[in-house]
């Protein structure tokens, strides 16, 4: 059914939205990786992204997970437009781990 899609009534993907007012799905459009950046190898400090188990408990999820209940409080008391420094706080943690996160 279209609001399994479409959870909230009066959506419509093709509305104007964001800081370009593109499309909703143009906003989020995929940007193509060339090849050589391709990520062959994962490292223990990379977050996966997917479910289930194996995912769940790579090194780099686990890391990330703890990243995210330390800056919780803060985060939870911060204002709507402070959040969003908070969450980089935390990519910023992911990215300067030995070897870096990605």
């Amino acid at each position: 059914p279209q609001s399994h899609y479409y959870p909230r009534q009066g959506y419509n993907p093709t509305v104007p939205c964001g800081r370009y007012s593109k499309p909703f799905y143009m906003a989020y459009a995929h940007v193509p990786i060339p090849p050589q950046s391709y990520i062959k190898e994962v490292s223990e400090n990379d977050v996966i992204c997917g479910r289930g188990g194996k995912v769940n408990n790579h090194p780099g999820n686990k890391r990330f997970r703890q990243f995210i209940q330390q800056f919780k409080h803060e985060y939870m008391n911060e204002t709507k437009q402070k959040k969003p420094m908070v969450a980089l706080r935390v990519l910023e943690l992911v990215k300067r781990s030995n070897p870096p996160g990605r």
